[in-house]
């Protein structure tokens, strides 16, 4: 059984200071004064890692700090901020910014300075198209990419088992496998096991070559 940690009424945590414990039917939790005056009831796991540090005062000021600083020709990545926008949005001022690729977005002081944009969003797309680059260069053959093949089952399938399709018309699993962009009907079963076994066997008909050669091109390099 874990030892039960210890903390008492006066140990601060940030600008809040423990008062006493206070009944849950979840995690530990304590009713906390701020430096402010106001007081909290935070969980003790939120306490320790320092996720919870005021009543919410502090979140606050960083917010008004952000709306009186003039952001004009500032930067922040490959965003230059031009003028202020003159409207809020979620009560931090927002700026109108140039971004190095040649387009213009609207971002709040608090998006810019505490969440750290850095683009208009294309430093976003240019990852996403390195992914798929590397993903088709590397990690393809014959127009098939491999790390699909093997690519986990979605949590709302169903049967939790890939390629395993419940009919319940028919009350029977479904049992199909994809390959190069086709899907492919293997059959039918009763059993659930049975649609896993026939599902194996497809993939080990249909993918399994295209695994093996690409382990063979990437050997010879």
């Amino acid at each position: 059984m874990p030892r039960k940690i210890e903390v008492k009424q006066g140990d601060p945590f940030g600008r809040l200071v423990i008062i006493q414990e206070v009944k849950s039917k979840k995690r530990r939790s304590f009713l906390c004064k701020c430096e402010c005056g106001e007081e909290k009831v935070v969980q003790l796991n939120h306490l320790r890692s320092g996720m919870t540090t005021s009543c919410g005062c502090y979140q606050s000021e960083k917010a008004h700090e952000s709306n009186v600083i003039d952001l004009t020709k500032k930067r922040f990545g490959q965003l230059l901020v031009l003028r202020k926008s003159g409207s809020i949005k979620n009560q931090s001022v927002e700026w109108e910014c140039q971004c190095d690729c040649g387009n213009k977005k609207t971002l709040s002081a608090r998006e810019l300075i505490q969440i750290g944009t850095q683009s208009c969003g294309c430093l976003l797309n240019k990852t996403i198209q390195n992914a798929r680059n590397v993903l088709y260069n590397d990690f393809s053959i014959d127009d098939v990419q491999i790390p699909l093949l093997k690519k986990k089952v979605r949590k709302d399938s169903g049967t939790e088992q890939k390629g395993i399709y419940y009919d319940k018309r028919f009350d029977t699993y479904r049992v199909s496998i994809a390959v190069k962009g086709k899907r492919i009907h293997l059959g039918t079963r009763k059993i659930l096991e049975d649609a896993i076994e026939l599902r194996k066997l497809g993939e080990e008909k249909y993918h399994q070559p295209f695994v093996d050669k690409w382990k063979e091109e990437n050997c010879k390099k």
